[in-house]
This record gives C-alpha cells, sequence and structure tokens, in this order.
C-alpha cells in the first residue's frame, strides 16, 4: 500500500464468505473502489466488464452463475484466475485456442493434477503460477515443476504478494506478515 495506488476501478468477489472476501474491509479502507462485483450477479461464461479503454474482466467459465475461470486484462497484460480445478473449467478454456495469460492464479488441490489440468497449463505455458495451497506445496511444487517451466509462488509460504506489469512481462514481492 506503499505504492502511491489509492483507487481502484474494480474488486471482483469469487465469493461473500471469510475465505474470499474477508480482505473487503481492509481493501475499503486504503482504496477508493469505483466498481465491486459480486457472486449476488448472475454471470455467464460470456460476461465481459471494461473499465476504461484498456482494462477488462472477461468470465470464461461459469456454472449456475459462479464464475469458475475469468481473466482480469490492463493492455497487454494477462492474468487467469481459475476458482475451481473441476475438468469441465479445462475443457471450457481449451475451448479457447486464443487465450493467453502469462500468470495464473490456482486454488488449493485437494487431489493433485488431473490430466485435462496438465493439458491445460502446458498449453498456456504461464511464466508464473500463484497457489493458494495449504498442504501438500512440496508434491505440488515438483509435479508442477514437471509440467511447466513456471515460477511458482505459494501464498502459504510468501503471504501478500504485490503484483506489476513492467515492460512486458510481470513482476512480483512478497509481504509476510
Amino acid at each position: 500500500m506503499g505504492s502511491g495506488l489509492r483507487k481502484l476501478d474494480c474488486v471482483f468477489l469469487t465469493g461473500l464468505d471469510a475465505t474470499h472476501a474477508g480482505g473487503v474491509s481492509t481493501i475499503s479502507e486504503h482504496f477508493q473502489v469505483s466498481n465491486f462485483l459480486t457472486p449476488s450477479r448472475s454471470f455467464s461464461g460470456e460476461s465481459k466488464f471494461s473499465f476504461g479503454p484498456i482494462s477488462k474482466i472477461e468470465v470464461l467459465a461459469a456454472v449456475r452463475g459462479k464464475p469458475l475461470a475469468f481473466q482480469v486484462q490492463e493492455g497487454k497484460a494477462r492474468a487467469l484466475y481459475l476458482t475451481s480445478l473441476q475438468a469441465q473449467v479445462f475443457s471450457s478454456l481449451l475451448e479457447h485456442p486464443d487465450l493467453q495469460s502469462d500468470l495464473v492464479f490456482l486454488p488449493h488441490h485437494d487431489y493433485g493434477i488431473s490430466r485435462s489440468e496438465e493439458i491445460f497449463l502446458k498449453q498456456l505455458h504461464p511464466s508464473i503460477i500463484i497457489s493458494n495451497q495449504q498442504d501438500g506445496l512440496e508434491e505440488l511444487r515438483v509435479r508442477l515443476e514437471s509440467i511447466v517451466p513456471s515460477k511458482l509462488l505459494f501464498i502459504q509460504n510468501l503471504g501478500a504478494v504485490e503484483l506489476r506489469f513492467l515492460n512486458g512481462k510481470w513482476n512480483w514481492r512478497n509481504f509476510k506478515t
């Protein structure tokens, strides 16, 4: 928060429980937020939201109105956020042959990496993967490294992560509390 940034165009919540929205009060204290997108509205795999000429959020996969995969784009910077590891999510994403994202956020893996996830990650080939995995970190790290040569960041080890897209690539730093 020492970056001088004081305004956010959008906060996109994938759930209203403490796990998904627990930091909203802190964000609201430190930033002026123009838009909140919440699961109280229904999303489809075609939902798109624009914030100015180069900023957008696109829902790429949704089930029963809940976003399971969405991409945030700011100019050439693209980040893909997955809220589910279900095979149907990866099947949906593989239907977007032009999908590009250097940064991928993965949710907690309960049962290891599925074949559909492996195929998807190999096709996407992100430079950075961020995971909120809480246990089995070493096993997941070894498995992901065998699939793609991405930089792996585990929130469990790093705490909060600040991401910036500078000079055509993602840069990060952490704020472990």
